[in-house]
């Protein structure tokens, strides 16, 4: 069920100890978890969100906690800014989709960034908190305005397909202290364009043949101490036997003789590479 908040609302709390005013343009649902905790779904029927293009989220509505915003709550409203409060721990999918964020801070407690949830902003600066365990497909696509070092923080377990595609000023990604992730999905650092090396982690066991297609300023994979699954020679991956060469970074060289004991080349491992001959 859905709830409105009126523009400017007086109300008793539950207690009856105290009356509260709340200016608000929110729509909200409770939240299947709490009575108590309730998710922002959108602007009230009525506002019009042009006015509020530098938003500010009411960590409570009512006295209740806001601890999601909604799928698809702010896409393609205008935003410029938006401060999310601390009590929210999930952004859902589409929730700020085709704005014009420059910056988000995502609070520290949130654990779900969901599908395509900052798809098609301006972002040049978004921290990931270290809460955070799932990056939804998508979620930031088409952020072409990130510039320098991606940070994907221990605990993340699942980054989804094209997380991060088309980020075309992302320099570097690093993984923060034992890295959980075990894959990389379908497209997801595809079209990084300006993304030079690239560390695997040492959890990592699954990587997506589609994972770096068209970042086409990548010259060197490395892999981390103590990963069974895949090794570096000579900045080109491969798997652990070294049977399959799983990707020549497309910067790599202009040639290149395959090592004695290679029995397949992987799929797309030499997509957009800048070779003449091997």
């Amino acid at each position: 069920m859905y709830y409105y908040v009126p523009a400017s609302t007086n109300y008793k709390a539950a207690s009856g100890s105290k009356t509260c005013t709340i200016n608000s343009i929110f729509s909200y649902s409770v939240t299947d978890a709490s009575p108590t905790l309730v998710s922002i779904t959108g602007f009230a029927d009525g506002i019009d969100p042009t006015k509020y293009t530098n938003l500010k989220i009411p960590s409570t509505i009512f006295g209740m906690d806001v601890v999601q915003i909604g799928e698809i709550a702010f896409k393609g409203c205008g935003l410029v800014s938006v401060t999310i409060p601390t009590s929210v721990t999930e952004i859902k999918t589409a929730a700020f989709r085709g704005n014009q964020l420059k910056s988000v801070t995502i609070p520290s407690g949130v654990t779900n960034i969901g599908d395509s949830a900052f798809r098609n902003n301006n972002l040049t600066y978004a921290e990931i908190p270290s809460s955070v365990t799932s990056i939804g497909s998508s979620a930031f696509y088409g952020c072409s305005g990130l510039t320098g070092e991606l940070v994907i923080p221990a605990g993340v377990t699942s980054i989804g397909d094209g997380a991060f595609k088309s980020n075309i000023r992302l320099s570097s990604v690093a993984f923060l202290g034992i890295s959980k992730l075990e894959t990389i999905n379908e497209s997801t650092f595809e079209n990084c364009a300006k993304l030079q090396k690239f560390e695997i982690p040492a959890s990592l066991r699954n990587l997506d043949p589609t994972a770096f297609l068209a970042t086409t300023s990548l010259h060197t994979v490395t892999v981390q101490t103590g990963n069974t699954a895949f090794k570096s020679v000579d900045g080109v991956l491969f798997n652990m036997t070294g049977s399959s060469l799983l990707l020549y970074p497309a910067a790599h060289g202009s040639s290149y003789a395959v090592p004695d004991g290679t029995m397949t080349i992987g799929n797309y491992a030499f997509a957009y590479a800048k070779i003449q001959s091997i």
